[in-house]
């Protein structure tokens, strides 16, 4: 049973370009034209005018909460090409650097009953290094796809889940093909109790029970 519940934010937001943008301290644009940008898809693909554009993108939208969440409320986003900062309801949540892996805020401190406001700073360097000293284009991480051109902004889904407020962070498993030992090593976001014990049962391909045990020790996430 899942206790997690998803608000995709997938869809329409209001976007405007700073082509000139080349400070990491910008604070969210007060004037300037907006205009309609679909999640996810990269401003190269959809508007034509910056169809082979780097620089700086910014997008805003709303979303409502009809109640305080009593739990952790994670915000999610698949991937942003290739510097995200984040803001909801004006405070500043966090940054995150590289285009292709997934990254999350607990965001629960920052939201409020009704009307929440969620902006996006995305960074798509030139390779301007007197403007991105810190990550030029040719100095980043890229598939392929930059062969035909830039690739910029919040391309992969973004969504808010509100989880327990204990939670699985992230979960490895190392196994070792000599010994047939298997090493799992389980993070948490939120400090479990002191009883808190997290059972494991492996199964085999027809569903047979193959061993049970319980992790030995409990890592929390620290922030």
């Amino acid at each position: 049973m899942s206790f997690r519940q998803r608000l995709s934010l997938d869809g329409q937001w209001q976007f405007q370009f700073d082509a000139a943008n080349c400070s990491m301290q910008a604070e969210v644009p007060a004037t300037g034209p907006w205009r309609a940008a679909i999640v996810p898809l990269p401003w190269q693909a959809q508007f034509d005018d910056l169809r082979h554009s780097s620089g700086t993108g910014w997008y805003r939208r709303t979303f409502s909460f009809d109640a305080q969440p009593t739990g952790a409320v994670i915000l999610h986003f698949g991937a942003v090409d290739y510097h995200a900062a984040v803001w909801v309801n004006g405070q500043k949540v966090g940054d995150h650097e590289g285009g292709y892996l997934p990254f999350e805020f607990e965001v629960g401190a920052y939201l409020r009953v009704g009307e929440n406001e969620l902006v996006v700073r995305a960074i798509d360097p030139s390779n301007n290094r007197n403007c991105w000293p810190d990550f030029p284009f040719s100095e980043v991480p890229h598939g392929k796809q930059s062969w035909y051109g830039p690739i910029g902004g919040i391309w992969q889904s973004v969504w808010i889940e509100t989880r327990s407020t204990v939670h699985f962070h992230s979960l490895r498993l190392t196994p070792n093909a000599i010994t047939g030992a298997l090493e799992i090593a389980a993070q948490f976001h939120g400090i479990p109790s002191r009883a808190a014990q997290v059972q494991v049962r492996i199964t085999g391909p027809d569903g047979a029970e193959v061993t049970q045990s319980t992790l030995a020790r409990l890592c929390t996430l620290t922030s």
